[in-house]
């Protein structure tokens, strides 16, 4: 199981703000839809999940997961989410007060609420998280995203390290089965 980061948010903006313009690029941006034609954008892939709507939702997450890690100390929680018209979005729950875990949790509320207003088919939540290494040698810091969808959920891990000058270099990532967060709670609640 992953051991997920508490920190209280740095007052310093820095890191929401990469957050805000990449999610802000996204909305300008994002008229991909779930059948793209020529004129469409494509979202660039990281990694094949066999799912459209989580290869789209991955690639922005890990591409703003990238940037959170490069350019601040605190990693700021996030979500995506594919609208029910194909539109992928970024979903943030920040205030001044909360801690790492309050983000995800305030996060996952609006997930929830978009899920069951109809408004998004699929979700991710990016963390920061400690997770064991692909293999089994040890543990490490890691940045997990929790795909989800009505019927499916599952977590891919990326695995990270910063050295002391403060470069960010990443191991070697994977996918495992996890529990939802999203879509448990939208049946349940």
């Amino acid at each position: 199981m992953d051991v997920p980061r508490t920190r209280r948010l740095h007052t310093d903006w820095s890191g929401r703000l990469v957050v805000l313009f990449a999610l802000s690029v996204l909305a300008i941006g994002s008229s991909c839809r779930s059948s793209s034609g020529p004129d469409e954008p494509e979202v660039v892939r990281y990694f094949e999940t066999g799912d459209r709507d989580f290869d789209r939702m991955l690639s922005l997450a890990v591409t703003i997961a990238e940037e959170l890690l490069r350019h601040d100390d605190t990693f700021v929680p996030f979500g995506t989410a594919v609208k029910s018209n194909g539109q992928l979005t970024g979903v943030l729950a920040i205030e001044p007060e909360l801690t790492t875990s309050g983000a995800v949790d305030r996060t996952v509320g609006k997930l929830v609420t978009g899920v069951r207003t109809g408004t998004f088919r699929s979700t991710a939540v990016c963390t920061d998280v400690i997770a064991p290494v692909k293999g089994g040698a040890g543990r490490s810091d890691a940045i997990s995203v929790l795909l989800e969808n009505r019927g499916e959920s599952r977590a891919f891990v990326l695995p990270y390290s910063r050295l002391v000058d403060g470069t960010v270099t990443f191991g070697t990532p994977y996918f495992r089965q996890e529990k939802s967060l999203v879509f448990h709670r939208q049946l349940v609640l």
